[in-house]
């Protein structure tokens, strides 16, 4: 389905489970990447929250199937205002909503509660952030997000030929140990579809950015840092520096998993998210839910 935003950019998301949930859960995926990253996670939430949920997983602007970022738009601080947005649109009520960000959609979250403080306080009960961080990009992924616009859809588009050298490529760069061929043609495919423009755009927008001093409100609420121990992208001392960051929140380190998470431990990222649900829901102002 596709979901018209307040300045009229039309975004790609998929949305399911209950109409009347106890609690919705907001997917903001990362960098190139679109919706179809959580396409093991979402069903798997679905079918196994003890209470009614909601799942909403959208395309960032410029990516997937989304409409182009307008002129100036493509930025982590937009990308914070339309998770925000669509967040409030699904919300079940006081804090119903758990907000999920892979990567940038997790640095856009870092910056979220700052921007919209009302809406965060009010509707807000719990968060996950995944293979992400809340400080400047390390210098080589620096380098990289600012070239690759430019120089991957070349070599990507080679891999429909089919050289395993493609696949190795990526699979080096984003992949823990021994990542399926089908989830690797994914990511490769979701590079390829968004807008290079607009993915670059974002990249600059990201580099340099430090976030430390906006992520303390996640400290009031139930917060889950995820990250792979095999992440070339973001390591693991930046998913510390996240936690160090915000009081209270959970660190799990996978072992041998990458920067691709929700592909490759979907059932343990979907664990952790039922189980935040289950926390959540609990929470809730005058709700008695068991699970």
């Amino acid at each position: 389905m596709d979901i018209v935003l307040r300045d009229g950019t039309r975004v790609t998301a998929t949305v399911a489970g209950s109409d009347d949930p106890a609690v919705t859960v907001v997917f903001a995926h990362g960098w190139t990447l679109d919706h179809r990253l959580w396409h093991e996670v979402v069903p798997q939430i679905v079918a196994g929250a003890t209470m009614p949920v909601r799942v909403v997983a959208f395309d960032c602007r410029g990516h997937g199937t989304a409409d182009r970022a307008p002129a100036g738009t493509a930025t982590v601080e937009q990308y914070a205002d339309d998770i925000a947005e669509i967040a409030d649109r699904y919300s079940a009520g006081d804090k119903s909503v758990i907000l999920v960000g892979h990567s940038m959609g997790g640095i856009a979250m870092s910056t979220l509660a700052h921007r919209h403080r009302e809406f965060f306080t009010r509707a807000v009960g719990g968060a996950a952030f995944v293979a992400s961080s809340c400080l400047p990009l390390p210098k080589p992924l620096n380098f990289l997000a600012r070239h690759a616009p430019t120089v991957l859809p070349p070599v990507l588009r080679l891999g429909s030929i089919g050289p395993r050298w493609q696949a190795r490529l990526i699979a080096r760069g984003v992949f823990g140990r021994d990542p399926e061929r089908a989830e690797v043609d994914l990511v490769a495919q979701q590079a390829l579809d968004g807008d290079r423009h607009d993915l670059a755009a974002f990249a600059n927008s990201m580099c340099d950015k430090d976030f430390t001093d906006r992520v303390g409100p996640y400290g009031m609420i139930p917060t889950l840092v995820l990250g792979g121990s095999r992440d070339r992208l973001l390591p693991n001392g930046l998913q510390r520096a996240l936690t160090d960051a915000v009081d209270n929140a959970r660190l799990t380190i996978y072992p041998d998993a990458g920067h691709q998470l929700p592909q490759e431990r979907p059932t343990e990222v979907s664990t952790a998210l039922i189980d935040l649900i289950a926390e959540v829901a609990t929470n809730r102002p005058g709700q008695q839910q068991t699970a």
